[in-house]
């Protein structure tokens, strides 16, 4: 069940009551509008609370909390029969399960789109169909998500020839941006500063996937400080050798949000509680406490907070320039001294 808008104390006294009665209380998640007043001290939320009989009985690991965010999946391939993830509903619903039993709450539907395979309105259209094929299934379901469409757009320097804003997430600037893996294409710069210029932010997905980012993060560091975000898998965090350059990564702030990436439980399941418990062994319980946030603020179309980058060298040198970027939306953002737009 759902508390209405109330007092932190009062939310604090009912949730103590639940458990009383043999009720377990999961969580409780401000809403959107006082997220940021929260961290002033105000003190609205959202309770939710299921019965131990009824939901998720073998729920084994914590679900992962962190203040006023909700954890966010901004890339994954649960809608059914659309790409390569999951095949039927019976497996977008097992993935979703495992998802609300990392805490997750907000998911965007990436499915992939290639502008060489089919066109925007066909994709859309599709993806429409899967979406309410899901949503059909979910009915009855002791899950409530908040969701929105997407897609992972594979790059392409003609991008900015379509109608990229209907593959962004639902109503927001962000749109998921794939890369290839085996090498780096031209007119990355020039698409990117061509994308912002219709208002659009890219989001460039597992960058850990793309070797001549791992081998040169300067790459990285020109296409962030340009205006993208960036987004990491928390699969990849698992990996000791590959963590490492990651958690490098974050704190040179080239990295803003982590994502499953999820395509079926058993290949690629989502691990979105393990990457974020992983972080805050390794960075700390504030790093991870931001980039939960930050995914937060992304699905809700919110600008993220001013950071500070640092230029990396080639091949893992030492850091060297700091900049400071303020990061505005399209049409409120500011180009700061010694910030760098490519063009």
């Amino acid at each position: 069940m759902r508390s209405d808008y109330a007092p932190a104390d009062a939310v604090r006294g009912a949730v103590k009551k639940l458990h009383d009665a043999g009720v377990r209380v999961l969580g409780s998640v401000l809403t959107r509008y006082d997220m940021k007043k929260a961290l002033k001290g105000s003190s609205y939320a959202y309770s939710y609370a299921y019965n131990y009989n009824y939901a998720y009985e073998k729920q084994k690991a914590d679900v992962v909390e962190y203040g006023s965010a909700a954890m966010t999946d901004l890339h994954c391939h649960i809608l059914p029969g659309i790409d390569d993830g999951a095949k039927d509903t019976a497996v977008s619903l097992e993935l979703l399960r495992r998802e609300y039993e990392d805490g997750v709450r907000n998911i965007a539907f990436t499915s992939h789109f290639n502008s060489e395979r089919t066109t925007v309105e066909a994709f859309t259209a599709k993806r429409q169909a899967a979406f309410e094929q899901l949503t059909a299934a979910l009915e009855g379901q002791p899950m409530q998500f908040d969701f929105k469409l997407g897609a992972e757009v594979f790059f392409s320097p003609g991008l900015c020839e379509l109608d990229t804003r209907a593959l962004c997430m639902g109503d927001t600037a962000y749109l998921l941006l794939e890369f290839p893996t085996t090498h780096k294409p031209h007119f990355i710069r020039q698409t990117l500063y061509q994308l912002q210029q219709q208002g659009i932010v890219p989001l460039i997905a597992h960058i850990e996937r793309y070797p001549y980012v791992l081998e040169d993060p300067t790459l990285l560091y020109d296409w962030v400080a340009a205006g993208a975000y960036a987004q990491i898998n928390a699969g990849a965090l698992l990996e000791p050798k590959l963590c490492k350059k990651l958690c490098k990564f974050i704190q040179w702030g080239l990295v803003h949000v982590i994502s499953t990436d999820t395509h079926s439980p058993d290949k690629r399941p989502p691990r979105m509680a393990q990457g974020v418990q992983q972080l805050e062994k390794l960075l700390g319980k504030e790093t991870a406490a931001r980039i939960v946030r930050n995914g937060d603020e992304l699905f809700h179309d919110q600008e993220l907070d001013a950071a500070i980058l640092h230029q990396p060298k080639k091949f893992f040198g030492n850091v060297g320039l700091i900049q400071l970027v303020r990061r505005k939306l399209p049409g409120r953002r500011n180009t700061l001294p010694g910030q760098r737009i490519l063009i």
